[in-house]
């Protein structure tokens, strides 16, 4: 995310309970806590030790708010290069008169100009 101090993802200090889930375990945040302080780099601040982790959550609603800027400039030159392709070929194929006799040619210049 090219945002000075926007984090694109939601991390979470987890830890493995292996006390959930009927004994088979399951991630918990219990007990931790994540501190963030915007370098870019995520600590855990946990009350016990014990195996721990940083889920990362990257469909969260911050990374649609930080990539919206770059989407919105990568579409646009998505389309103005697609555009640009559309009127070359377009120009090549009514440009030669040999080109434009055939049935498939005539069938592309229709399709490129609808």
């Amino acid at each position: 995310c090219n945002v000075p101090s926007c984090r694109c993802f939601n991390a979470t200090c987890v830890f493995w309970d292996f006390s959930q889930n009927g004994g088979k375990g399951n991630w918990s945040s219990k007990g931790c806590t994540t501190v963030d302080d915007g370098s870019g780099v995520i600590n855990c601040s946990c009350t016990h030790l014990t195996t721990f982790a940083v889920l990362i959550d990257i469909n969260a609603r911050i990374f649609q708010t930080c990539s919206s800027k770059f989407t919105t400039k990568l579409s646009s030159i998505g389309v103005v290069l697609s555009i640009i392709g559309l009127v070359l070929t377009i120009l090549t194929l009514c440009g030669f008169k040999k080109q434009r006799r055939k049935d498939v040619n005539k069938l592309h210049i229709q399709l490129c100009t609808a």
